[in-house]
């Protein structure tokens, strides 16, 4: 006669799988995360994946130099991005989406903007207080900080044209017709 069965059904047997596998995994965890950083290193040799080629450490420079640089080219980044969704002409593109809202009828594509604005003036702040902090008021400082503002320019007229869409299409309509629009004063 045989042992008795410990699990009787395959929900049983996955949960025991489970536990067994965190408890080996709680006991060697320092060596398998060792062996998979070792794997990653060799797979992506420059940490492609978080910084691009001209992120590389130069020999002449230092941590904190090199730190900036990488917060600065961050903050291109979000200038060019939003430069490129914008087209370079903030006022003619708040007039494309509002183009849009009064043909769909809706504040869809509005929301849509708004979010991914806010994501990028979230990201601006970042690098804007990590170059503060790395170099304080400068030159540097002063750059990042002229993007943050374009960036919350953006932010706040998408904003007031999504507040009015929100109340109705009409609205948005009649404070267009009105030119009372923050954006179409600049």
């Amino acid at each position: 006669m045989g042992r008795q069965r410990l699990y009787h059904t395959s929900d049983e047997k996955l949960a025991a799988n489970r536990a067994k596998s965190k408890r080996h995994y709680d006991r060697k965890r320092e060596g398998i995360n060792e062996q998979r950083r070792k794997q990653y290193r060799k797979r992506h040799p420059l940490n492609s994946s978080t910084t691009s080629p001209s992120i590389q450490a130069r020999p002449e420079e230092s941590t904190t130099e090199r730190a900036l640089r990488v917060w600065l080219e961050h903050a291109s980044w979000v200038k060019s991005r939003m430069e490129k969704i914008t087209s370079k002409a903030p006022a003619t593109f708040l007039e494309q989406v509002y183009g849009e809202c009064i043909a769909n009828g809706d504040s869809g594509n509005i929301q849509e903007y708004a979010t991914t604005f806010l994501k990028f003036q979230r990201s601006i702040y970042r690098y804007e207080n990590e170059v503060l902090s790395l170099a304080g008021v400068g030159p540097e400082y002063n750059l990042v900080r002229e993007i943050s503002k374009q960036v919350c320019q953006i932010v706040g007229w998408v904003n007031e044209l999504l507040c009015h869409a929100s109340i109705s299409i009409q609205e948005v309509k009649e404070v267009h017709d009105a030119q009372e629009l923050a954006y179409q004063s600049s």
